[in-house]
């Protein structure tokens, strides 16, 4: 970490700071984002997104890296991801029984998942005849369709069987039938690592061809005021490429009583009358409620996500600080009708 403070001197044209307060609050904006992970040597400890803000020094034992490179040296613990699943189903020669999967990968990740976010990530990368990975009853048997979506969380984890495409065609296990209609995945947390969660899992899905619709929710709780929805109604104007769409609905507690307001409509008639409903809605003494800005592109072609127009709403989203966000995005396949 303190060769941070070195790079000041190296490039003339950036100010040498005075202290090294703005550089910690940085750190901490950059560890609260998920864009880094803070780790200190002497302690052995790490600070990432899922932690409260680091107690940052400048100081030779500690060590700013990216969240990749803290699994990579193991300094943190790798997440559950298809891509650690299906590493896992290879290395164990293709085929490997629910148990024993559920084993190693609390030996990798540290923790045991829970059902619901195996069968979540299943759901995405191991459902259809394109998919790569194949879900089958344990024991797996010639002739057996592999198991849906819906079949997946409902099965007993205990009595299945994961193999890899080769693995169940050598077996004899049937493909299920194509599939259609979209996906919606979901990620919430700080915009920049909701928006990083949402990316990652509509690119698991099977056959997926882009996202039609991103939408990001924020929330006004007791107590907090209307700060964040006021800060995501910034956003439309950042992204001019993409066409919103916008639902407001909020709960206010008045002096002498109460309201609600509540919009769903365009863009262009939501900021004819934004000033006034947050003018308003300035005067309650507890605010409660959400706000939804749905996007999508104006040619009513796909967002890639992670790429263009998505990287683009996330970095304004993430810059604007709307607090904790949720991130639905509706995934588009080769199958969908």
């Amino acid at each position: 970490m303190e060769h941070i403070l070195d790079w000041f001197w190296v490039d003339p044209s950036m100010e040498i700071p005075i202290d090294a307060t703005r550089i910690v609050e940085c750190i901490r904006a950059g560890v609260r984002n998920g864009d880094w992970v803070y780790y200190e040597a002497d302690s052995e400890r790490a600070w990432t997104d899922r932690d409260a803000p680091p107690p940052v020094r400048v100081s030779s034992d500690s060590f700013l890296m990216t969240p990749a490179r803290a699994a990579e040296t193991g300094v943190v613990a790798p997440q559950l991801t298809a891509a650690l699943v299906e590493a896992t189903v290879v290395a164990a020669g293709g085929t490997i029984d629910g148990p024993a999967l559920y084993d190693r990968l609390e030996k990798e990740t540290g923790k045991r998942p829970t059902k619901r976010e195996l069968a979540g990530l299943l759901q995405r990368v191991a459902v259809g005849a394109g998919s790569r990975l194949v879900v089958a009853t344990s024991p797996a048997q010639a002739g057996e369709t592999q198991l849906s979506g819906s079949q997946i969380e409902k099965t007993n984890h205990d009595r299945f069987t994961l193999l890899t495409r080769a693995a169940a065609d050598s077996v004899g296990i049937l493909a299920a039938a194509t599939t259609t209609g979209p996906r919606v995945v979901s990620a919430d947390g700080p915009a920049a690592v909701a928006f990083a969660k949402a990316a990652e899992k509509a690119t698991e899905v099977t056959s997926a061809t882009g996202v039609t619709w991103i939408r990001v929710t924020a929330t006004a709780d007791p107590g907090e005021g209307i700060g964040d929805l006021r800060a995501l109604g910034k956003v439309m104007a950042m992204t001019p490429k993409l066409d919103f769409t916008i639902e407001l609905n909020v709960e206010l507690g008045l002096p002498n009583g109460q309201a609600s307001i509540a919009y769903d409509g365009p863009t262009a008639d939501y900021q004819k009358l934004e000033s006034d409903l947050m003018r308003f809605a300035n005067h309650a003494s507890e605010a409660q409620g959400s706000l939804a800005v749905t996007a999508t592109t104006r040619d009513t072609t796909v967002v890639q996500p992670g790429m263009g127009e998505w990287t683009n709403l996330a970095n304004n989203t993430a810059t604007l600080n709307p607090g904790n966000v949720t991130v639905d995005a509706e995934v588009a396949t080769k199958d969908t009708k």
